[in-house]
């Protein structure tokens, strides 16, 4: 089962604990989580990270998300029948 955590204990843990050093700051991450280059879930107001994708995101072996669309939101109009 995948370790899911929210944007800052995902940072502390998955980041800051194994680099206490490092340049890469809270807001570069979670920059790279909302453009979608780390894979996260939105479960209601909150937005969890694996520690695995943060990983895999920072030694480069992660393919970031795309999102899908087919078309552009747009409203159409219903003919009556």
């Amino acid at each position: 089962m995948a370790q899911m955590r929210t944007l800052p204990k995902a940072y502390e843990e998955g980041i800051l604990a194994k680099d206490p050093d490092t340049d890469y700051t809270f807001h570069a991450f979670r920059r790279d989580v909302l453009l979608g280059n780390i894979p996260h879930v939105n479960v209601g107001t909150k937005r969890l990270v694996s520690l695995e994708s943060i990983d895999g995101y920072l030694s480069g072996t992660n393919v970031p998300m795309t999102e899908v669309r087919t078309q552009p939101s747009v409203i159409r109009r219903i003919e009556a029948v």
